[in-house]
């Protein structure tokens, strides 16, 4: 273990100035001109289709033009290549560092091109595929920078937890295409450096690991553990020093402001390192065991101790770009907000009013949100077949109450003594699934209210019933009505232009999104990036993002700014907007250093 660490620790460090400056140069390349291409073509895709925006709705419309079908395709073969490209260039680095050569940039390049072209051979293509999809479930520390903000969307994965088969379907099939993928990654050196064919890698390298599955699995893990030590160190030593320079300053509490701007700043940079170096450790572990496994003889080091003033000018240059490089890619990769106004913060939409507390889309629902001081409540209306308008997210009633009977097939008279929240806890039973009149009288002057409206193509005037509610109340400030349906969209702002309409997709892309008929977009999370609310901000549209009911899609939406989180779990999503206003480790150290607290600080400011 102590030389395997050794030689990955050497291989890491061999040509580290080339390392810094060819990452952050193909970052760069990743994010402007790759992101500008995509753009471009996906602005054609438009054209060709004929509309002004890409949704879920009117997605159809793409695949009838073979045009649009091709420039997709195109999307996808750059991604793809992308990801390969990344993968083939941290292994060209590593190769050369265990075999003690240095390379330049240019040499770099070269040689990822020229192995990139190994996998266009037929006999490759469908292993590299193979590879290609494992890496969208992978928990390695592999995370190609175009595959940052793709993921199984949250709605969908709470659907298959629900499901103990279909979750039980998902663990073993990501556990699967997690070994696939280390294995990929193990044996892709032998195509790329021993010019052997995937399926010969492949084959060699099974062999190869004969009874050492279980080694290189804690090789791996004692490695990573002592990297996580290493970092954590590193990370120590880094805050002490900084709390040392800042405590020069002879005023504490400007001493302690400084330690929270320097801080503030510094913690997403670090973030951005320890992801980019995990990766690179990752990749020489594997050429490591890889030569060791083929007991490969390292050749000796060659020293060639250089010199003089232009070599340490060059160096001098590679550390301050990528200083650069690292300060501004930590705020744009991970969402950061390098040029953006103070964020105020997100409201917090309680979806189906609240259905992690309550049952979903009830008025016991609505008094917790009333209660618990949330700001907005989301819920979902439908159209019985008496005209009758209630609170319903499916078009049947047998999920929530058992009774198994179509929206469209029940009239209120028997609805109303339908249970619809037993199925959550015996403390709920007996509730009813209320009228959207019901809803609307107790919310009034208490909470505001998103009404997404359902059509299941059998409804009577729902958006004017709809529509007439909210004025009768006189809720116009208070309501906004939400839909999938463009359509019906459209009809609110034809009978009321004062009424707010909402756009619900999990899927949209649009160059202006300057749609007259929609005031605001509810994206699905995963689909949310910073650059797109910033054009709907631009555009004067809210955005609020949905459902966010985890750490990271919490965090994801906070990153991209949005207007308002939809969540299940109101507390949760208020216990990360107040971490982020009151850093609770920030806090620690400014007790602990400066004798004083985040919030003295926000009360300077």
């Amino acid at each position: 273990m102590k030389r395997l660490i050794k030689c990955s620790f050497d291989i890491s460090l061999k040509n580290w100035p080339v390392l810094l400056a060819f990452n952050m140069l193909y970052k760069m390349f990743s994010y402007s001109v790759l992101y500008s291409v995509t753009s471009d073509v996906l602005e054609l895709i438009l054209k060709t289709a004929g509309v002004s925006y890409l949704s879920a709705e009117n997605f159809s419309l793409i695949l009838l033009k073979p045009f649009s079908v091709f420039l997709c395709l195109c999307i996808l073969f750059l991604t793809v290549f992308s990801v390969f490209f990344e993968t083939v260039a941290l292994f060209v680095y590593c190769e050369n560092g265990w075999q003690q050569r240095r390379i330049s940039i240019l040499q770099r390049l070269k040689q990822t091109l020229a192995h990139c072209k190994k996998i266009f051979h037929i006999q490759n293509l469908l292993l590299f595929l193979g590879f290609i999809l494992t890496t969208f479930l992978t928990v390695l520390p592999f995370t190609p920078y175009i595959l940052r903000w793709l993921s199984i969307p949250e709605f969908i994965m709470d659907f298959i937890q629900q499901n103990m088969l279909f979750f039980s379907a998902f663990i073993i099939i990501a556990v699967i295409a997690n070994a696939a993928c280390l294995l990929f990654l193990l044996f892709l050196p032998g195509t790329l450096f021993q010019n052997q064919s995937m399926k010969a890698a492949w084959h060699d390298g099974l062999q190869l690991l004969k009874k050492r599955k279980t080694a290189v699995l804690l090789h791996i893990l004692g490695a990573f553990a002592a990297f996580g030590i290493a970092a954590a160190l590193l990370l120590g030593a880094a805050i002490l020093g900084l709390v040392y320079y800042t405590k020069q300053v002879e005023i504490p509490l400007m001493a302690a402001e400084t330690f929270v701007s320097y801080f503030d700043r510094a913690v997403p940079a670090a973030v951005f390192i320890l992801s980019s170096l995990s990766t690179i450790w990752l990749f020489s572990l594997l050429i490591s065991l890889y030569h060791q496994y083929r007991e490969d003889v390292r050749p000796s080091a060659v020293l060639r101790n250089k010199t003089g003033l232009l070599y340490h000018f060059k160096q001098a240059v590679v550390i301050a770009f990528t200083v650069i490089a690292i300060v501004i890619f930590s705020e744009t990769e991970l969402g950061g907000s390098f040029t953006a106004e103070t964020y105020a913060g997100p409201k917090i939409v309680a979806h189906r009013s609240g259905a992690l507390f309550a049952p979903e889309n009830t008025m016991a629902a609505l008094d917790h949100a009333i209660a618990m001081n949330i700001d907005m409540v989301e819920i979902d209306v439908q159209q019985l077949k008496d005209g009758e308008l209630i609170l319903l997210h499916d078009d049947s009633f047998n999920r929530t109450t058992g009774e198994n009977k179509k929206v469209w097939e029940a009239g209120y008279d028997e609805v109303k003594h339908y249970d619809a929240g037993s199925w959550v806890s015996p403390q709920f039973s007996g509730e009813r699934i209320p009228k959207l009149d019901d809803f609307l009288m107790r919310a009034r002057d208490n909470i505001r209210v998103m009404i997404e409206l359902k059509s299941t193509g059998h409804e009577t005037n729902l958006v004017e019933r709809v529509a007439a509610l909210i004025e009768t109340y006189d809720m116009l400030d208070q309501c906004n009505i939400g839909s999938m349906n463009l359509e019906l969209l459209k009809e609110v702002k034809a009978i009321n232009p004062q009424i707010e309409t909402v756009y619900i997709t999990p899927l949209i892309y649009s160059l202006q999104y300057d749609i007259d008929f929609i005031d605001a977009f509810s994206v699905e999370t995963t689909m949310l990036t910073r650059e797109m609310v910033v054009s709907m901000h631009w555009n004067g549209k809210d955005v609020y993002g949905w459902t966010a009911n985890s750490k990271e899609t919490i965090e994801k939406n906070l990153q991209c700014q949005v207007d308002g989180i939809v969540t299940d779990n109101p507390e949760l999503v208020n216990h990360y907007v107040m971490q982020t206003r009151h850093n609770r480790l920030l806090s620690a150290l400014l007790q602990t250093f400066f004798n004083t607290t985040l919030a003295d600080q926000n009360d300077m400011q």
